[in-house]
């Protein structure tokens, strides 16, 4: 799943269809998800960030309610610290 493009994040990736339906919010899965209305999903995984506040996950459904308008041509980019794994080595080597 990937979140960088307004593209991708209406295309949704190899586990979810989409993970938002432009103006419905209460049909994207990705609402459920970071609300945590999902049995056996914790958003995000455990020791990977801090779950959304209420106002921010209003923010998110107001933002898809909307149409999940996104300026032409703009990709987002992460500005999360790297953490390196024994996994992520073992991409980079090969």
């Amino acid at each position: 799943l990937r979140l960088d493009t307004r593209e991708h994040l209406l295309a949704g990736g190899s586990e979810h269809e989409q993970v938002i339906i432009a103006g419905q919010s209460e049909k994207s899965p990705l609402v459920r998800m970071v609300a945590g209305l999902v049995d056996d999903l914790e958003m995000p995984p455990v020791d990977e960030g801090e779950r959304l506040t209420d106002r921010q996950i209003g923010l998110l459904r107001a933002w898809i309610d909307a149409g999940a308008p996104w300026p032409d041509g703009v990709r987002l980019v992460s500005t999360a610290p790297v953490v390196e794994t024994e996994a992520s080595r073992k991409i980079v080597a090969s």
